[in-house]
């Protein structure tokens, strides 16, 4: 038996634009046939043209300029018809999403991708005839997003005029909070090597498997040499609200294959994490609150309930629940999480939003 995730496919039901001699689409098949995370695929002229009637849509109904907006019958269409077509045409395709080109000339094109109910699609330009072209916009498409990073429990940082990571900080909740290690500690050495600075900390950090003990070697202010070893966990990673470059609805597709064969309760909740945040990126509020319910993370530094509890604030302030929001918002505002792993805190970011919120109810 074979073992993986099946790669999602969008059907590529229709296209516009500028009229070319081949049917645009099977080019933008071809060239995208590398992908290693998604496959493109356009569905006969003759049954692409019969799904779209059925749905009464034209072929430009997501059509993009080279600037990713919406432009024709795109322009013009409401968010839940989107919503809706997205959903019936792929049920009609039988795959996870739709796609639709806009030939700007005889051989650039945008292509716009559509998950599954989702209403705002995934944009990029590509040449058809340009190796360079096609290959960049595979590397947009196939961009790695990692669900988790090897951590140690403390935040280091750089000093001028100090040779080694700085501790800066250090997670009550981490095994790293029971050791001699203190704030204002300088690790000169880790796991045997030489620490000039927080990078080459974090470089040994993200070679360690969890589980796997490291030794360290610090000095405390007075020089004193401190031995400690500690334990290596996973620690969530998250993709941005509103990050640039990132292909949601691809993401989320490919989100939504990974969860079915999760078992650990840490993995689990980390593609629920980002689940959700993909569905409030593409519109989908009250799926991604359903999502975030379920996510169960411990109260510490770095991404944990707190930013938990800001994203469902978010949602529920999106949703026009605004007696939720706010409960949300005061519970994160008690937490030190993060919103992604660098930042910033939820606690400032909810203090701001509930100020907002508040305002505009008087």
């Amino acid at each position: 038996t074979f073992e993986g995730v099946i790669k999602p496919a969008f059907a590529i039901v229709s296209a516009s634009g500028a009229t070319l001699p081949q049917d645009v689409r099977m080019l933008v098949e071809r060239a995208m046939g590398g992908s290693q995370t998604v496959r493109l695929l356009a569905p006969p002229a003759d049954q692409a043209d019969k799904a779209l009637k059925a749905n009464q849509l034209s072929g430009d109904w997501l059509a993009t300029d080279a600037g990713g907006r919406p432009v024709g019958a795109a322009a013009q269409m409401a968010g839940s018809i989107r919503k809706e077509a997205s959903t019936r045409l792929a049920e009609a395709f039988a795959v996870q999403g739709v796609a639709s080109v806009t030939a700007l000339d005889a051989n650039r094109v945008v292509v716009a991708l559509l998950a599954a109910g989702s209403t705002a699609p995934d944009v990029f330009e590509v040449s058809l005839d340009n190796t360079a072209s096609i290959n960049a916009a595979l590397a947009t498409l196939d961009q790695a997003i990692p669900m988790s990073r090897p951590s140690i429990g403390i935040t280091a940082i750089d000093v001028a005029d100090v040779a080694g990571a700085v501790v800066a900080g250090i997670d009550a909740n981490s095994p790293a909070a029971a050791t001699a290690l203190k704030v204002g500690d300088v690790i000169g050495q880790a796991a045997g090597q030489p620490v000039a600075d927080a990078t080459a900390l974090a470089k040994v950090v993200s070679g360690r498997a969890a589980g796997q003990n490291l030794p360290m070697e610090a000095r405390d202010a007075a020089g004193a040499t401190k031995r400690v070893e500690l334990p290596v966990f996973l620690t969530p990673r998250i993709i941005g609200l509103v990050e640039q470059g990132i292909p949601v609805n691809r993401v989320l597709l490919d989100l939504r294959a990974r969860s079915a064969g999760i078992t650990d309760p840490f993995e689990q909740a980390v593609v629920r994490l980002n689940t959700a945040i993909a569905l409030g990126r593409v519109g989908e509020w009250s799926t991604a609150q359903a999502e975030l319910r379920q996510v169960k993370l411990p109260d510490r530094p770095g991404v944990g309930n707190g930013t938990v509890q800001y994203l469902l604030g978010v949602a529920a302030e999106a949703l026009g629940s605004r007696a939720e929001a706010e409960v949300n918002y005061k519970a994160a505002m008690a937490t030190e999480s993060l919103l992604s792993d660098d930042g910033p805190r939820v606690k400032d970011l909810a203090e701001a939003r509930l100020a907002e919120m508040l305002r505009g109810s008087r």
